[in-house]
């Protein structure tokens, strides 16, 4: 394929980036890009929007995910957990239990704050490279904002709020 090609490929470029290019028109495809340096930097750059926007819904979805039980054996060992962890419940709730002191937190607390950390970190990540590209500037603008409001407590707000002083 030559430069006039470009076009006849162009629409299967969406395909390389995401890794699902049909066999019968790989090699071709392949052999193209090895050629042509415009269509290997528009897969880069379909490659890198696709991880942006994964990163993005992945954020969204996080609250919202529902995960279904496939096993029926599973039941099984849900049961015996379940029984454990009442077991264990009630010893320790009949021995006393001591009493967090104010301002300790618990370990479902720090949990949250990791996993909050960590997600605001993929997203800022995400965020920085849309700031990169001058036509997204805007959406980043968003992003870096919708960081401060969602995750306000941890170091990617702290990143985010100076890179917004930097935008003005």
């Amino acid at each position: 394929m030559n430069r006039d090609c470009c076009g006849e490929i162009e629409e299967l470029l969406v395909d390389v980036a995401d890794g699902v290019l049909a066999d019968d028109v790989a090699g071709q495809v392949t052999s193209h890009l090895e050629r042509c340096l415009r269509c290997r930097r528009l897969v880069e750059d379909l490659r890198q929007s696709i991880r942006c926007a994964t990163i993005l819904w992945q954020d969204n979805l996080h609250s919202t995910q529902v995960v279904p039980i496939r096993s029926r054996g599973l039941w099984r060992y849900v049961a015996v957990a379940a029984g454990v962890v009442l077991a264990v419940g009630a010893a320790w709730f009949s021995t006393g239990r001591p009493k967090p002191r104010p301002g300790t937190l618990t370990l479902a607390e720090m949990e949250q704050r990791i996993v909050a950390a960590g997600s605001a970190a993929r997203l800022l990540a995400a965020t920085d490279e849309l700031q990169e590209q001058t036509t997204l500037r805007d959406v980043a603008e968003s992003q870096y904002r919708y960081i401060l409001a969602k995750y306000p407590d941890t170091e990617a707000a702290v990143q985010a709020r100076a890179k917004l002083k930097t935008l003005r």
